[in-house]
């Protein structure tokens, strides 16, 4: 029985780190890319697709049953506690995404739209993600470099601080970094700074 607890705690665990590493790694390629867009929700605009209800209907809702019987009490604290700091990563991607998000999903509970909100949380932002990431709240594309570079920046201007500072480039293209505006030019701000209060929240939770 104790192994079967084991491996069913370590099943829940793996399934969280891969959740986590998935929407990373995407948007890893994502800040590649051109940055557009702006970081202000009310320039997407709140028209709405035409074909939402179809969008929804495309997900086939699943439930994911936790086997209880395999854990103890002690094991269903452990996995509480990985709940928990998983919905902390979740709000941390959120932003990663795209700036505007937290605003937008704002807006959207206070409208009353479950459906509308609930899709939103599905896309982790106004893009639908099996459609090409075409837009079904407003008209703005997604942008390219999400929100790891500026909403204005463009790779030529990437490219040209790298050449003037050679010295940037492992950090700018690091894979835990932003780039930031700062008075004078660009920064690298590592995650552990950016994301401070989530990753500290994160951590006591993983700690625990």
């Amino acid at each position: 029985m104790g192994t079967r607890k084991s491996a069913a705690l370590g099943i829940c665990f793996l399934a969280l780190i891969c959740a986590a590493c998935a929407q990373k790694g995407e948007n890893v390629a994502d800040k590649k890319g051109d940055g557009k867009g702006t970081a202000d929700a009310a320039a997407i605009g709140m028209e709405i697709a035409a074909d939402l209800d179809a969008r929804i209907a495309a997900y086939a809702p699943v439930e994911l049953k936790v086997p209880w019987e395999l854990l103890d009490e002690n094991d269903q604290k452990v996995l509480e506690r990985l709940y928990r700091a998983s919905k902390i990563m979740d709000e941390l991607f959120l932003r990663q995404v795209w700036s505007g998000n937290v605003d937008l999903r704002d807006k959207l509970a206070a409208g009353g739209d479950a459906r509308l909100a609930g899709f939103f949380a599905l896309n982790f932002g106004p893009w639908d993600r099996l459609n090409e990431n075409q837009p079904f709240i407003g008209t703005m594309a997604k942008p390219d470099g999400a929100d790891f570079y500026p909403a204005d920046m463009t790779a030529a201007e990437l490219e040209a601080w790298i050449a003037a500072h050679p010295e940037d480039k492992a950090v700018f293209q690091g894979n835990f970094t932003v780039i930031r505006r700062i008075e004078g030019g660009l920064a690298a701000v590592p995650y552990s700074k950016e994301y401070a209060p989530f990753l500290e929240e994160a951590a006591r939770y993983m700690n625990e």
